[in-house]
């Protein structure tokens, strides 16, 4: 494994960590509940459903899950975020979420303080009620009954985990920026391009009143949220993203190693 010419690119730092990474394993129980649990995984070739198996069990042994507001974490409720999680880090070759340490778990929808400015430069105290949150310091936090939503229809474009998570890979840069830590430095300028060009189009339509399916209003808040609601639809709705953004579509499928669009329809090939 050489490495980069001006030292180890991203992607040789990943396939090293796999290489030495501890084996894990879910048990028999664990490693059915999982496959009952999440439907799509159905459609995972069986070495890929081993791969997400053992992803888990080690997410589940490595990550810190902590109950708040009331909530009760069991086995169940850790298999069913990491089983999900994992399935965007199934073939990225590198360390599992690195930066993140913990998962808080809320029995539903949280409030949480926040301060906006309006344009007239007058700050304002509200509450805001949310399902999930990706900070950079290490916590992910998640709302059960909105983890419980997002996979009880594996098409319906919604799904708290993958958009959270996606924040995460996000944010490994050092920067959340809608610009995930790539193979290769001279993948970022093709990134940016396609990426660019598709945020400022749906912010545009979305400006002017016109439909942007598959994104809303919130997704194009900012680049980064752009990213997270694109992986969420990559891994939901695959087929309409793959017609309404195809060259969206392709970078995901470039930086995920995954087609869930070609394996939906019987003929994955990445």
């Amino acid at each position: 494994m050489p490495p980069h010419e001006g030292g180890w690119t991203i992607d040789h730092i990943r396939r090293l960590w796999r290489k030495l990474r501890p084996p894990a394993e879910l048990s028999s129980h664990e490693a059915r509940f999982l496959q009952g649990r999440l439907p799509y995984l159905a459609d995972l070739a069986p070495a890929d459903q081993q791969q997400l198996q053992q992803l888990t069990a080690l997410f589940v042994r490595h990550k810190k899950f902590e109950g708040a507001g009331g909530m009760l974490v069991d086995q169940a409720v850790r298999l069913t975020i990491a089983g999900q999680a994992c399935l965007l880090h199934l073939r990225l070759p590198g360390p599992l979420f690195p930066t993140l340490r913990t998962v808080i778990v809320y029995p539903g929808t949280y409030q949480v303080d926040e301060t906006i400015r309006r344009p007239e430069g007058v700050e304002l105290a509200i509450q805001e009620a949310r399902a999930g949150e990706s900070w950079s310091h290490g916590t992910l936090v998640l709302s059960w009954e909105d983890v419980l939503d997002g996979f009880a229809d594996p098409a319906d474009g919604w799904n708290v985990v993958f958009h959270e998570f996606a924040h995460q890979l996000d944010s490994e840069t050092g920067e959340t920026n809608g610009a995930p830590a790539l193979a290769h430095p001279e993948d970022y300028a093709t990134w940016q391009h396609h990426f660019r060009a598709g945020f400022e189009l749906a912010r545009q339509r979305i400006r002017r009143g016109e439909d942007a399916y598959p994104f809303d209003e919130y997704d194009t808040e900012s680049p980064a949220e752009y990213f997270a609601a694109a992986s969420e639809l990559f891994f939901e709705l695959p087929a309409e993203l793959k017609v309404a953004e195809p060259a969206i579509y392709r970078q995901l499928v470039h930086f995920y190693r995954q087609d869930p669009a070609a394996r939906r329809s019987g003929r994955a090939t990445v």
